[in-house]
């Protein structure tokens, strides 16, 4: 009598807990698409800021997505690097229109203008507490594998792998889409310019995996 009067209980705990847990799903489901909506917002604002950002930030976080599923094995970092790619330049809502629309050549206080961007993203970014995980990426993802970079001048593997996978993500997609300065380069031309820089600008394995994911998805490439 006593373990069927348990058994009924633990059937009652059961359903409970069953319900508990579909709403903790649904809770969890409605969280993930607050945070997106929000991410989306704050693409969208630097988008109206600057027009030649426009699908920028998400062709960064589509390569990033693929290169990543090659070179990391963890979800939860793979989703933070793709998370870090659409939010690494955010901080260019700060940067006055006549710097980042100029054709000409920038001036060296319009230049240092243009390299606080990453410390400005980070700086918006961190106002969001589910980002942390996200804040090295954003920060570095301008530093160059020789040390040249900035905002801090790391070096090698002293650059988070998020922003050394960022930033072979960001120059080419840079580097095929058009500037106010110049016009976009073809792809073929855009990864002979990372092969080139490999070693120094970016991590020469990234560049060699990024290079491998471009081939992969264009076929035959222009």
């Amino acid at each position: 009598e006593r373990v069927g009067k348990w058994a009924n209980e633990l059937c009652r705990v059961y359903e409970e807990l069953k319900k508990v847990h579909s709403c903790l799903e649904k809770n969890e489901t409605q969280t993930d698409q607050y945070i997106s909506y929000c991410i989306k917002g704050l693409v969208n604002a630097l988008e109206l800021h600057d027009r030649y950002n426009v699908g920028h930030s998400e062709r960064v976080a589509h390569h990033a997505k693929m290169l990543s599923n090659d070179i990391i094995s963890d979800e939860n970092e793979r989703n933070t690097i793709v998370m870090a790619a659409k939010l690494h330049d955010l901080g260019k809502i700060a940067i006055p229109d006549h710097i980042l629309r100029k054709k000409g050549r920038l001036e060296a206080e319009e230049v240092a203008e243009i390299q606080l961007h990453p410390l400005r993203s980070v700086e918006l970014a961190r106002s969001l507490p589910f980002l942390d995980g996200e804040l090295p990426a954003i920060k570095h993802h301008h530093e160059w594998w020789n040390g040249k970079g900035y905002p801090e001048g790391l070096k090698k593997e002293n650059i988070p792998l998020g922003a050394r996978l960022l930033a072979v993500c960001d120059a080419y997609d840079a580097m095929t889409s058009v500037r106010p300065y110049r016009e976009a380069i073809g792809n073929k031309e855009a990864l002979r310019e990372l092969e080139e820089g490999a070693n120094e600008q970016w991590d020469p394995e990234i560049v060699s995996y990024f290079i491998k994911h471009v081939q992969k998805s264009n076929g035959s490439l222009n």
